[in-house]
C-alpha cells in the first residue's frame, strides 16, 4: 500500500539522516496519501483507464472508497494545520501536482502523466519532496545536505518507481502515454536502473551522514524483497507489492544495531 510506504520512506530519515522522527507529519502523509491514490484510480476507473478485474473492483465498492477518500482528506487537512509554516504551502503545491499527475479539467490528455516520459520522474519528485524536502525543511538542515538528501531521495524513488512501470507499459500503451521504459527498452531500462542505483548509493555514503556499511544494510531487505517481485509471474505480483516497503520497518533495528 502506497500508504505504508510513505511513512517508510520516512522512518530512512531516521537511522540516514539522523532526522527526528515527526508523528504530526507522519500521519498527515499517510492520509494523504489514501485520499490522493485512492481519488486517482477512482478517477481512472471512471475513465475506463484501469484494466480489469481492478476497474469492477473500485466500481463495485465506489461509496466505501468515496467515504474512505473523504476521510483521509479531512484527517489530512487536520495534521496539515497543525504543522508550522511554510511546511502546509508546499504540501499544497504537492497535492495540486498529484492532482494534475490524473485530471486536468480542461483536457484528459492534458494530465501530467501523458506528457512525455515524464511519468516516472513526477511521481518521483512528488516522494522525494514528500519525504525527504520537508522533513530537512522542518528540521531546518543546511541547504547543501537538504538538497543532496532530497536528490538522492530522487534517485531512490526512481529506481523503485521504473520497473514497476516497465510492469505496466502495456496498459501505458494502451492509453497512450509515452513512458521512460518505452522510450529504452527491457535492456536499456536495466542499465539506466543499475546507474541510478549506484549513483544513490554513492551520494547517500560519501556525501551524506550516512557510512557506507548502513546504507547498505538499510536497503538490503528492499533490494532483496524488491528483485523477488520483480521476476515473479505477474499474477503472483500485485499480493507482494508491498513487501519492499515492509522490509523499511527492519532499518531502526539495523541503526540499533550499528550503534
Amino acid at each position: 500500500m502506497p500508504a505504508l510506504s510513505s511513512t517508510a520512506f520516512l522512518a530512512l530519515n531516521v537511522p540516514l539522516h539522523g532526522l527526528p522522527w515527526y508523528q504530526d507529519y507522519a500521519s498527515f502523509l499517510f492520509c494523504a496519501v489514501i485520499g490522493v491514490y485512492g481519488g486517482q484510480r477512482m478517477i481512472r476507473a471512471l475513465r475506463k483507464e484501469l484494466p480489469e478485474p481492478r476497474r469492477s473492483f473500485y466500481l463495485r465498492r465506489a461509496y466505501v472508497f468515496t467515504i474512505l477518500i473523504t476521510i483521509s482528506f479531512g484527517s489530512a487537512i487536520y495534521f496539515m494545520i497543525r504543522l508550522p509554516a511554510p511546511v502546509p504551502w508546499i504540501l499544497i503545491a504537492l497535492g495540486l501536482v498529484s492532482v494534475g499527475y490524473v485530471w486536468n479539467p480542461f483536457s484528459v490528455k492534458a494530465a501530467l502523466r501523458y506528457l512525455p516520459y515524464v511519468k516516472s520522474p513526477v511521481a518521483a519528485l512528488v516522494w522525494s519532496a514528500s519525504t525527504a524536502l520537508i522533513p530537512g525543511i522542518m528540521t531546518r538542515m543546511p541547504f547543501p545536505e537538504l538538497a543532496g538528501m532530497t536528490f538522492a531521495r530522487f534517485l531512490f524513488a526512481l529506481a523503485l518507481i521504473l520497473p514497476f512501470d516497465e510492469m505496466h507499459l502495456e496498459e501505458d500503451i494502451k492509453e497512450g502515454i509515452q513512458s521512460v521504459p518505452g522510450l529504452l527498452g527491457k535492456n536499456g531500462l536495466l542499465v539506466i536502473y543499475v546507474i541510478i542505483w549506484l549513483l544513490y548509493v554513492i551520494i547517500i555514503s560519501l556525501f551524506l551522514q550516512s557510512g557506507f556499511i548502513k546504507t547498505i544494510l538499510c536497503h538490503t531487505w528492499i533490494s532483496l524483497f524488491f528483485g523477488i517481485n520483480y521476476f515473479l509471474p505477474m499474477e503472483c505480483r500485485w499480493s507482494l507489492d508491498t513487501l519492499p516497503f515492509w522490509a523499511f520497518t527492519n532499518i531502526h533495528f539495523v541503526d540499533i544495531l550499528l550503534k
